[in-house]
Parts: structure tokens; C-alpha cells; sequence
């Protein structure tokens, strides 16, 4: 078939397309040869494709990929392992000649997972109680403790608070906190004597407190409350009688 240039634009299209899959390799290597040999004029002939036609090579390109995910992954990792030094370094050099690109992707990629992410790691930090609160213990305090340990700790008072008896929650953030019998405030250690399972309330009650100070104190708000108790309902009591006699 002859090429008229009287044909219209959807059979001049549609014969151009089918000459170019039936010549597809003799394309694709002249392509390749005009992208090596004058790299300029082939950066100007995509910005012109572009503009007349605005993101369709990338939507091509990612159709491309999704046919050809397979080979493509097959590809990369026969080039990685013929040389993995050579490609980590070509890694490299890229990340830090596109710095700004990268983190911008990270900032995307944070927000796309950013819900995801945050689920598992809630979830791995509750199914490792011990080893979590073990590496928060060495950020805080500077010294490190075994989760081991932890856990001995937590077997010896059969998973109950020390000081109230509650059962304690490891899968809560607040369900369980590690406290000094003597605080380090009065010269105590991080020895694993010194150390003992506190729900959160009894925790921040205690504070730097010793025990005989803690129970002190607590008998004295008791002992306050029996006082004060009386005086409270006496006034309670006025205040009824005299809005019965307003009324």
C-alpha cells in the first residue's frame, strides 16, 4: 500500500503504527544509535514530543514496565551480581547527584505508608515488650540492660504490680513501667535487685520516693480525708437546711 498524502490522519497514523511493529528492531536500534550519537537533538526531539503531548511517554514507559516487570527484575539481577561494588557505586553517585529528588520520593513514600507503617511498628514493638523497653532503657538512663533480664524480672512478680498487685499490660504503652526500689536521685543503682515491675499510676506516684516515704504519705491523705469527710457533709447539711427553708 502506497502512502497517499490525501489519506486522513487516523490511516495515516494507523499505517505509520503498524509499520513501526513491523520494523520495530530497525526503530528501536536507530533510536538507540541517534541517543549516543547527537544525545543533545535527542533531549530536544522528547521535550518537542512532550509538549504535544503531555505525559503520555511516562504513561507508556510505566505500561512497559508493568508488562515487562518480570524480565526487567531478571535483568537488573544478573547486572547487579556480574558486578555488585560497580552497581552499589553507581547507587551512590546517583543518590548524591539527585539528593533532593530522593528525599522528596521519601516524603512521598512516607505519607502514602505513613498509617501502614506506624501499625507495624506498633505491632512489632508489642510482640517485643522486652526488647523494646530494654533500648529505650539505654537512650534514657545511658546504661544498657538485658531484655533477658527484663523478662526475669517481670517471671519473679508473676506479670503483677510490685506495690498495688495489678495485673500488668505488656501490650500497652502505659501498662507497665520499670522503676528503681531506690531511685538513682538518692544514690541508687541499675543492679536488677534494685529494679521492679510498676503499673504507670503507682510508677509516677512514687516518683523518687522510697517505699516507707510512699506508704507515710499515703496514711497521712487517709488519715486528712477522715477529718475532712465530717466537716464536708456537715456542710452539705446546712446547705439542704437552709435552701428548705428559702423554699
Amino acid at each position: 500500500m502506497d502512502l497517499d498524502p490525501r489519506w486522513c490522519r487516523e490511516c495515516r497514523n494507523a499505517y505509520h503504527l503498524r509499520w513501526h511493529w513491523k520494523h520495530r528492531g530497525k526503530c528501536v536500534e536507530s533510536m538507540r544509535r541517534r541517543r549516543v550519537d547527537d544525545p543533545q537533538r535527542h533531549k530536544a526531539y522528547q521535550k518537542a514530543y512532550d509538549a504535544r503531548h503531555p505525559g503520555r511517554r511516562l504513561e507508556q514507559g510505566r505500561q512497559s514496565r508493568r508488562k515487562h516487570s518480570a524480565e526487567i527484575t531478571e535483568k537488573s539481577k544478573r547486572r547487579y551480581w556480574s558486578n555488585p561494588e560497580a552497581a552499589r557505586e553507581y547507587v551512590r553517585r546517583w543518590r548524591q547527584e539527585n539528593l533532593e529528588k530522593c528525599r522528596q520520593r521519601g516524603r512521598e513514600l512516607h505519607q502514602m505508608h505513613k498509617a501502614r507503617k506506624n501499625a507495624e511498628c506498633r505491632r512489632w514493638k508489642r510482640s517485643r515488650f522486652f526488647y523494646e523497653r530494654a533500648r529505650k532503657w539505654e537512650t534514657r538512663h545511658g546504661y544498657s540492660i538485658p531484655p533477658l533480664l527484663l523478662w526475669g524480672i517481670w517471671k519473679r512478680q508473676r506479670g503483677r504490680c510490685a506495690l498495688t498487685g495489678r495485673r500488668l499490660d505488656g501490650r500497652s504503652i502505659r501498662g507497665a513501667s520499670l522503676d528503681h526500689i531506690i531511685a538513682r536521685i538518692n544514690g541508687g543503682t541499675g543492679h536488677p535487685e534494685n529494679l521492679r515491675w510498676l503499673c504507670y499510676e503507682a510508677n509516677i506516684a512514687k516518683g523518687m520516693l522510697t517505699d516507707e516515704q510512699l506508704f507515710g504519705l499515703c496514711g497521712e491523705i487517709l488519715k486528712h480525708r477522715r477529718k475532712v469527710r465530717p466537716m464536708l457533709s456537715d456542710v452539705i447539711d446546712g446547705m439542704q437546711h437552709l435552701a428548705g427553708v428559702m423554699l
